[in-house]
């Protein structure tokens, strides 16, 4: 009795632990999926997947570490199609001659490695994470430290007799704040994820070039579901590199998908931009997608250096709607400074107080365009001649009819894409078929076809833009003649040429007028029926009328005895080969 309690005790202890973790896997990967939509960019990506954590019941949270025991990226965010589990946020350096500190934010999405900032010759000493000291490893020639799952804040210092020319802190940390002897300097520059330090004491005590930023904004509206917004902004800087913001750089009712550019730059959930100047032409890229099917998108007020008037392009999507575009000035697109590849598109100036407005005239294509399909059909016909297995292979693209039916035949295997597929039959009941679901066609069928004088070129459905046929003959059977086709190879007709025709005809009447009247029939029967075949005997009838013209005009006895018992001897090797054939 006891045992038995005890093993219904562990029995219930199991079963709420499993319990318990299909509650918490479910309940994490639904706010997984729903946290995803639309968040790619990194700070975003990061600021959603810590919530989701916080909103755990704390009566699952003892749970965690068990079952995401084998989902150790299932929290990281996805960039094009790649689970990044690191987020570094801002960077903090205060440098002086002797040395630096470090502080930096991080989110961890999963159990990972991170990169410290520093190199061999000024190595990070006494990190902390969270407070607590931590190891640091070397690997290669970077400092990396091991992060749990979640907000971590590290802190560090370095030690140097004098400044380094350069310092490592990462190509994925987007914003540096530097700090020299308590002086707050800007980044002077920065590449391959290098600082170069050396020159920050000159160039805070020297003269600068006055400080002046041109901005000029240039937007492209796509038509899709939903709207698809990718928004340029190209910098002329000029002076100190230094920090500005740029406050709702979006258009109303619309969501950041990613952003790009040669500058260090963050934006905020909030949705204002940092970004950290520094001389010269940059370009910034970020894509945006509407929040609903908007019918006006207008441009809110934004300060300086925002410009007055931005240029709009707008891409149109027939195969999805026609739109009439109003409220906006058109203008020539070669005659602004609009990236390349736009240039092409319908292009609006738009002003402060321009509503742009999209119009539905029309939904989906006005006419559907053609299917342009490519069929390559084999027919092999049986031994016995009754009926012919058949290979069709479709490929191309599909814009409409998406069901292909075998109209004659038997249908009797059927792949897409490499995929079997389910045949049935057609809404009259009198063909079979498959339903198709991508646009693009890779499709390979066999099929019984009874033999008939007619056969059926395509046989299918749908019409074909191009077609070939390929015949596979038992042995002993040949090809006559095709009629109905552009092209026809190796038949028994297209194996004649002229060259054949009078071969034939003067090997026939030579043999007529040396042998008689039958065995010019013999030769001309056996010239017909041999022709174009591997191996039929053709050029040794020309010996054959050799030796019957030697033996009508020599007289000498052995001689022609010789002559006779060659032309008998070929004659023979003549009928052998040809009985071959027969």
């Amino acid at each position: 009795m006891l045992e038995n309690k005890y093993f219904i005790r562990l029995s219930q202890l199991i079963l709420r632990g499993l319990l318990a973790s299909f509650l918490l896997l479910t309940w994490i990967l639904s706010e997984a999926l729903l946290g995803q939509a639309g968040l790619q960019n990194s700070l975003l990506s990061a600021q959603a997947a810590e919530e989701r954590l916080e909103n755990i019941p704390p009566s699952l949270r003892p749970w965690v570490p068990w079952v995401l025991n084998d989902l150790s990226e299932e929290d990281c965010a996805s960039v094009a199609d790649k689970k990044e589990c690191l987020w570094p946020k801002s960077l903090s350096l205060q440098i002086s001659q002797t040395g630096a500190t470090f502080q930096q934010e991080v989110f961890a999405g999963a159990p990972v490695l991170h990169v410290l900032p520093g190199q061999k010759a000024a190595w990070p000493e006494k990190v902390k994470v969270d407070g607590v000291i931590t190891p640091v490893m070397a690997q290669g020639e970077d400092a990396v430290i091991q992060l749990e799952p979640g907000s971590h804040l590290l802190s560090g210092r370095f030690v140097w007799p004098e400044i380094p020319e350069t310092l490592r802190v990462g190509k994925h940390t987007a914003l540096l704040q530097l700090t020299l002897e308590g002086k707050e300097v800007p980044l002077i520059q920065r590449k391959n994820g290098q600082v170069w330090l050396k020159a920050l004491r000159a160039e805070t005590s020297s003269a600068v070039e006055a400080d002046d930023v041109s901005l000029k904004v240039f937007r492209q509206i796509k038509d899709a579901v939903p709207l698809l917004i990718e928004t340029r902004l190209q910098f002329q800087v000029a002076g100190r590199p230094r920090e500005i913001e740029l406050k709702n750089p979006l258009l109303q009712d619309t969501a950041p998908l990613s952003v790009e550019g040669d500058l260090a730059l963050a934006l905020s959930a909030a949705g204002t931009l940092r970004v950290q100047l520094i001389a010269g032409k940059h370009e910034i890229r970020i894509m945006a997608r509407s929040q609903g099917m908007p019918v006006q998108l207008l441009s809110a007020e934004r300060k300086a250096p925002w410009p007055q008037q931005e240029v709009w392009t707008f891409l149109p999507a027939p195969e999805l709607r026609s739109v009439e575009v109003s409220g906006a000035q058109g203008i020539d697109a070669s005659r602004t400074e609009i990236p390349q590849a736009w240039s092409k598109q319908s292009a609006y100036l738009i002003e402060r107080d321009t509503v742009f407005s999209l119009a539905t005239t029309r939904r989906g294509e006005e006419q559907l365009a053609a299917n342009h399909i490519n069929l390559r059909r084999e027919f092999v016909l049986d031994a016995d001649a009754s009926a012919f297995t058949v290979r069709d292979s479709l490929s191309g693209d599909l814009k409409q009819n998406w069901r292909l039916d075998l109209l004659t035949g038997q249908l009797g295997a059927v792949e897409v894409s490499g995929k079997p597929q389910v045949i049935t039959q057609s809404v009259s009941g009198t063909a079979s078929g498959v339903e198709l679901r991508d646009v693009e066609l890779k499709l390979t069928a066999v099929s019984r076809l009874k033999n008939q004088s007619l056969l059926p070129a395509v046989g299918w459905s749908q019409n074909v833009d191009d077609l070939r046929i390929n015949l596979s003959l038992p042995p002993g059977w040949d090809l006559l003649a095709v009629q109905g086709v552009d092209d026809a190879s190796n038949t028994w007709m297209n194996r004649w040429d002229l060259f054949s025709v009078f071969f034939v005809l003067l090997t026939t009447l030579a043999l007529g007028r040396l042998m008689g009247v039958t065995a010019a029939l013999v030769a001309a029967v056996a010239l017909v029926l041999g022709h174009g075949e591997d191996g039929a005997p053709e050029y040794i009838w020309l010996f054959l009328i050799g030796l019957s013209a030697l033996l009508a005009l020599l007289t000498n006895q052995k001689l022609r005895f010789v002559l006779k018992l060659s032309f008998y001897s070929l004659s023979l090797f003549l009928a052998l080969s040809m009985l071959s054939f027969s």
